[in-house]
């Protein structure tokens, strides 16, 4: 995919991750914007080790659309996700939408499961299993 990765904050307070392929810089010229593979970013600050953790999920999780048209007027800012993110929102596409399938190859990426650790899988599967994600 040649399209932008970009973070959007909403004036509900979410945070949503998402290619687009319209640029940003005239956003204020369009009534809505297209994101596709919506991904929701949850936080969450750790008293314990000073950190904060995110998580992610399918923006829309009960629904089957890849691609949405969000009204502009929703969105409060808008920035490109830092190059270095890209590879793992990439897996996290392919892990909520492509789980089960080869679609995702259609699009020319290409994935390096090396991304995640198995433990760091096996943590986000425990915190869905014990509904600490939404």
């Amino acid at each position: 995919m040649n399209d932008n990765v970009t973070v959007f904050k909403l004036h509900s307070g979410e945070v949503v991750v998402a290619h687009t392929d319209q640029a940003l810089d005239y956003m204020k010229e369009y009534l809505f914007i297209t994101m596709i593979h919506p991904i929701q970013i949850l936080s969450r600050d750790s008293l314990i080790n000073n950190k904060e953790t995110y998580f992610l999920k399918p923006w829309i999780a009960m629904g089957d659309d890849k691609i949405l048209n969000v009204n502009v007027e929703h969105i409060t800012t808008a920035t490109p996700l830092k190059k270095h993110l890209e590879e793992g929102y990439n897996n996290s596409v392919r892990m909520f939408y492509y789980a089960d399938s080869e679609v995702f190859e259609e699009y020319g990426e290409s994935f390096d499961d090396s991304e995640f650790s198995s433990q760091d899988l096996e943590e986000y599967a425990d915190a869905i299993i014990n509904k600490k994600i939404n």
